[in-house]
């Protein structure tokens, strides 16, 4: 208990000193901000709506965008400039973003958002999105939230052909431990062009 005590400690003193050295006035907003619960929250895309819910960790508006953060108890996954956005590690921060810009009327906040997760063990300790980077990941969430609705439609709950998806995954143990012809899944007939494109890179 003493050592899980000195480590939560160690983790909120990275994170506070991280939010003070910014130089940046913040306005702090809310944390656990949920959506889709009370009320739906329904994205648009280019195969058709999609409810979500959850909660954002923190939101804070410096002048008129919002920031949004997620708190990660995990070493850093760092991002060099040009990288492009991942689904595997970006796709919840794509998804806290549309979310945002949708529910601003509702919630009083600014459209103008900016994304980042905050790692508070080793490595580095952002990883975010704003300005024309945000842009990118703000496309690639169009193609990522329509893969996601037909994958619903077709019922495509297919394996993923790519075994780091599963690392954290509950229903790991249902595929076995065998990894062999796990590309093929993707020849299933249900199986959008989007989800064969997005594991593949095939045809993109």
């Amino acid at each position: 208990a003493h050592a899980t005590r000195e480590e939560l400690c160690d983790q909120l003193e990275k994170f506070l000193l991280l939010d003070w050295d910014r130089g940046t006035r913040r306005e702090f907003v809310d944390v656990e901000r949920a959506f889709g619960f009370d009320s739906p929250c329904v994205l648009e895309s280019a195969a058709g709506p999609l409810h979500v819910r959850g909660k954002i960790d923190r939101m804070d508006r410096e002048s008129s965008v919002l920031v949004l953060r997620d708190l990660k108890t995990g070493n850093g996954k760092p991002r060099r400039a040009d990288d492009p956005p991942d689904a595997r590690t970006d796709l919840q921060l794509a998804l806290y973003a549309r979310v945002a810009r949708v529910m601003a009327p509702h919630w009083g906040t600014p459209e103008r958002v900016r994304v980042a997760y905050v790692y508070t063990r080793r490595g580095a300790p952002e990883r975010g999105w704003a300005g024309a980077d945000f842009e990118q990941l703000d496309a690639a969430t169009d193609a990522w939230l329509a893969t996601a609705v037909e994958v619903l439609q077709q019922g495509a709950f297919v394996r993923s052909p790519d075994d780091e998806d599963c690392r954290f995954c509950a229903y790991g143990a249902v595929c076995g431990p065998d990894l062999d012809g796990r590309a093929a899944v993707l020849e299933d007939a249900r199986v959008p062009r989007r989800l064969r494109v997005l594991k593949t890179g095939e045809g993109a």
